[in-house]
């Protein structure tokens, strides 16, 4: 996959800078010293090369500036990859960070995902049972006749978080609007990736490839929400569950949120099954449904006696390109329907 040649960006912006008047210059300098002082205080606030900054730093927080957000995601990118000092990192991801505010929780990138496939989402799942675990995962959707047949995170690294051929973590699939859901999930995890510069490459069944990267900070939940009910033993087909609405601290107004439900039982012949989900991004005013059966879900289900857990997983989102960044936090519930 072929990306836009930066130098002409370059350029482009060395010409603007070049015609720029002298006030404006002038201004812009004051700004940009006010915004590094900002993001780290220990880092002396100017425009020009500081010794131990990267010179991409500079010009991440000159691309902030001049609204060239495409630039700025290069440079950070740069930065990370090049630098290991803490604060010259806290300051990138910072700059990151005031970049999705201004930009509504969406930054560009140059990739794009092999034809036919759309709504990739990165997660970075906080989950509680009897314990607290972690887990990472990568899904999206695939067009009717379109198949997934690799799918790979790493590190900048070189650190493998899933491969879908290496075995590393779990794949599924289902239909989902007239194509197919895939994910991989990782196993359960002690601890989530650090903050820094992800990789990702797709491959189709048809031999289409594509491969990207994305930058990912803040995307980790200190907390997992409350489940009201159902809880022990519950009576009836549609017993109800209830929970409390929940934000994790890393939270943004500009993030998206959405709320999923998912019910786990086994059969008759002990193969874990899935009888019914819920997803909705309407959480307003949302803390109570009777399971199995909910308006906005088509697929009713009746719960049979027997053992079930509960999943209840609130998602916090922001966009990077063409793949969603997620914060996800989720209690599970283990609870049984009596006879």
């Amino acid at each position: 996959m072929s990306a836009p040649n930066p130098d002409s960006e370059m350029t482009t912006r060395s010409a603007e800078s070049a015609t720029m008047p002298l006030m404006k210059k002038l201004a812009r300098t004051v700004l940009l010293s006010t915004l590094v002082a900002a993001c780290a205080p220990t880092v002396k606030p100017t425009k020009e090369n500081t010794p131990g900054r990267p010179a991409a730093l500079d010009a991440a927080h000159a691309d902030y500036l001049d609204g060239d957000w495409l630039a700025l995601t290069e440079d950070l990118r740069a930065v990370l990859l090049e630098s290991q000092d803490e604060a010259v990192r806290a300051n990138a991801f910072e700059l990151l960070e005031k970049a999705y505010e201004a930009e509504d929780g969406k930054l560009p990138a140059k990739w794009t995902p092999p034809p036919g496939v759309d709504r990739l989402r990165y997660a970075n799942i906080r989950a509680t049972k009897d314990g607290t675990y972690y887990r990472t995962v990568l899904s999206g959707r695939a067009l009717k006749g379109v198949a997934v047949d690799q799918i790979r995170v790493t590190r900048a690294s070189g650190e493998v978080l899933l491969d879908r051929r290496l075995g590393i973590g779990t794949f599924s699939s289902e239909p989902e609007d007239g194509g197919t859901y895939f994910e991989i999930e990782s196993d359960e995890l002690v601890s989530l990736p650090a903050p820094g510069v992800f990789e990702l490459s797709l491959e189709l069944a048809s031999g289409d490839k594509a491969s990207g990267w994305f930058l990912a900070d803040r995307l980790t939940s200190e907390a997992t929400p409350e489940v009201l009910a159902p809880t022990g033993v519950v009576h009836g087909p549609h017993p109800e569950a209830r929970w409390t609405d929940f934000h994790s601290a890393g939270y943004r107004p500009y993030e998206l949120r959405n709320l999923s439900l998912y019910l786990v039982h086994r059969d008759g012949t002990g193969a874990l099954v899935s009888p019914w989900s819920l997803w909705t991004n309407e959480i307003l005013g949302l803390g109570t449904v009777k399971l199995g059966d909910h308006p906005s879900e088509p697929k009713k289900a009746s719960l049979e006696p027997g053992e079930y857990c509960m999943a209840l997983t609130f998602s916090e989102e922001r966009s990077f390109g063409p793949i969603r960044l997620a914060r996800r936090s989720r209690r599970v519930q283990p609870f049984v329907v009596a006879p």
